[in-house]
């Protein structure tokens, strides 16, 4: 027996057959009627030929599994678990990585950056030794190698970079019973240290038949091609962060009183979020829904495949220096243009801040020449 019962806004299949008992949750009836109807078909093969063993493990969705913790060697603090005066940055990082790195919304940024500092001069100092004007001096001559020349890291690394040393500072030296380490009388030398201005905001717009090329270079890359021209127009039509795109389930498609969205339970600043989908995104998000069991992604494709694809894409549209973050400049700046408030750009972007908000919006010429003569007019 097999039957679909609407629960709320979702839709729950249930399959009861030759002893077998499965359900699932859809946010489309048709999606669970798919389900229902090759979970039925599997367990009457099952029925037909018993040599054929039916696998409910194949129809239910895997739980995820728990991330691991950073590798952590072993050390002194293992052993004893108490900070103190002379610890060196090379341990307060350990500590730090196995305690308080996971709890991080960025973890894998949070590790590599903490990483690059054990392995600079500073990883071997003691806390008390290191200074704001050896970090200052440090920065000031970071650099990096890009296509064999030697050029300045950027602002914005080197502030988050320092970022990340001063919370190993800070912690280090709250009191106990703020969840600290304790040693109070260490000083956070990051704290007299003016740090470089960022960059100006990247000032990049997708120009007529840009989109179009793009699409059309996709279309001739590997079998990852229509996968990632998927996520490109999910991009532009919502402005969401890659991550925030990779990491969509079918069970975060809703659908509102007036069509489709997506809510993300917790996002890059620790808010959940509900973005709205345009007409082509929700068709988009269904298709790629189509079949899968609610805690399965839309995406199958990692972060490094979308990467390797897109370069070559863009590539082949003659759009090198166009980043994948600069999809959500687009999609942002596109809905600026389509005279969206504050407050609804806010809601679709996820910031918390105007000022934060206005840096991922590119005002075109012509739609501010043509708004000029609207006010001269």
């Amino acid at each position: 027996m097999k039957q679909v019962q609407k629960r709320g806004a979702k839709y729950t299949a249930t399959v009861r057959l030759n002893g077998h008992s499965l359900s699932a949750t859809f946010p489309r009836k048709t999606q669970a009627n798919e389900w229902a109807t090759r979970v039925d078909m599997a367990i009457r093969d099952e029925i037909a030929n018993p040599n054929k063993i039916f696998r409910r493990e194949n129809f239910l969705a895997k739980k995820p599994k728990p991330a691991p913790k950073p590798k952590v060697e072993t050390g002194i603090w293992l052993l004893d678990g108490v900070p103190d005066m002379s610890w060196t940055l090379r341990q307060a990082i350990k500590k730090y990585l196995y305690e308080e790195a996971p709890k991080l919304r960025g973890e894998k940024q949070a590790i590599l950056r903490l990483k690059a500092w054990d392995r600079s001069e500073f990883a071997s100092m003691k806390l008390t030794d290191i200074t704001a004007q050896a970090i200052f001096s440090w920065m000031k001559n970071r650099r990096k190698i890009v296509n064999g020349k030697s050029i300045p890291v950027s602002p914005s690394t080197i502030r988050n970079d320092i970022y990340r040393l001063s919370a190993i500072f800070e912690i280090a030296r709250a009191p106990v019973t703020k969840n600290g380490w304790g040693l109070t009388a260490i000083k956070n030398p990051t704290r007299d240290i003016a740090l470089p201005t960022p960059d100006a905001g990247r000032d990049i717009r997708l120009q007529k038949g840009d989109e179009q090329r793009l699409a059309a270079a996709l279309m001739t890359l590997n079998e990852h091609g229509e996968e990632v021209l998927a996520f490109m127009r999910i991009a532009l039509d919502t402005g969401m962060r890659k991550s925030e795109i990779l990491t969509t389930t079918v069970a975060d498609i809703q659908h509102t009183t007036q069509g489709f969205a997506i809510r993300k339970a917790l996002t890059k600043n620790g808010s959940p979020r509900t973005i709205y989908l345009s007409d082509r995104a929700a068709d988009i998000a269904q298709r790629l829904a189509y079949g899968k069991n609610p805690r399965q992604r839309l995406f199958s494709m990692k972060s490094t495949m979308l990467d390797n694809t897109w370069r070559a894409a863009r590539a082949k549209a003659g759009l090198d220096d166009l980043r994948i973050h600069d999809l959500r400049h687009e999609a942002i700046s596109r809905m600026a243009d389509a005279g969206m408030s504050i407050g609804a750009l806010s809601k679709m972007s996820g910031h918390k801040t105007a000022q934060m908000l206005l840096r991922y919006v590119n005002a075109r010429e012509d739609d501010i020449r043509a708004k000029l003569s609207s006010i001269a007019a």
